[in-house]
């Protein structure tokens, strides 16, 4: 069974600010811009799960069933995590 990944705290900035996001969208308007905001956290989210790799750095929770879930064999000792980059590890 594979690890599963869960985020313990979420992120408290954006890669992206939301006036660096209006100065490249053409918005006229501004009946939509809490929903322009959102996009901004859609967005990142997006493209970590696609990536594989964080934007940001947050807390996650790595479980799995059991120690050997953890290594792709048995004749590895090298345990695999599949977010970066790693920034670092508190408690195992």
């Amino acid at each position: 069974m594979r690890p599963h990944y869960s985020i313990t705290s979420q992120p408290e900035t954006e890669p992206v600010t939301f006036s660096q996001m209006m100065a490249h969208s053409r918005v006229d308007s501004d009946d939509e811009l809490d929903l322009l905001q959102s996009y901004i956290s859609v967005a990142r989210e997006y493209v970590d799960s696609v990536t594989g790799r964080v934007s940001v750095a947050h807390a996650w929770l790595l479980a799995a069933a059991t120690w050997a879930d953890l290594f792709e064999s048995v004749s590895v000792d090298t345990a695999r995590i599949y977010r970066a980059p790693l920034v670092s590890v508190e408690s195992v």
